[in-house]
C-alpha cells in the first residue's frame, strides 16, 4: 500500500514537471519569435523549422496523454487533435506561401 502511495506522489510530481517544461518550451519559443523579429533575422526557413518543432512538441504533449488513458474514445480524441494540429497549421503555411 505504501509502495504504490509512493508510486502515485511520484507519478503527481512528474506531470508537475512537465508541465513545468511545457510552459519553458512555450515560453522559449516566445522569446524565440521575439528575438527574430527584433533583430531582423526572421526567415521563410526559420518560420517553417518554427512551426515543425512547435507541431511535434504539441503532438508529443497529444501522443502522451493519449497514452496515459486507456479510454478508447478519449485516445480516439488525442489522435485526431494530433491530426487537426498538423492539417490545419500546414493549411496555414501552404496557404501564406507566396511561391504559389
Amino acid at each position: 500500500e505504501q509502495q504504490q502511495q509512493q508510486h502515485q506522489q511520484h507519478q503527481e510530481e512528474m506531470w508537475v514537471v512537465a508541465t513545468l517544461l511545457y510552459l519553458a518550451s512555450f515560453c522559449g519559443d516566445l522569446v524565440d519569435g521575439w528575438a527574430a523579429r527584433t533583430f531582423h533575422q526572421c526567415s521563410t526557413y526559420g518560420a517553417l523549422l518554427d512551426m515543425i518543432t512547435d507541431r511535434c512538441s504539441t503532438a508529443g504533449l497529444l501522443f502522451v496523454l493519449g497514452c496515459e488513458t486507456n479510454v478508447l474514445w478519449e485516445r480516439l480524441v488525442y489522435q485526431l487533435l494530433i491530426l487537426l494540429d498538423i492539417s490545419s497549421h500546414w493549411c496555414q503555411m501552404y496557404s501564406s506561401s507566396s511561391s504559389l
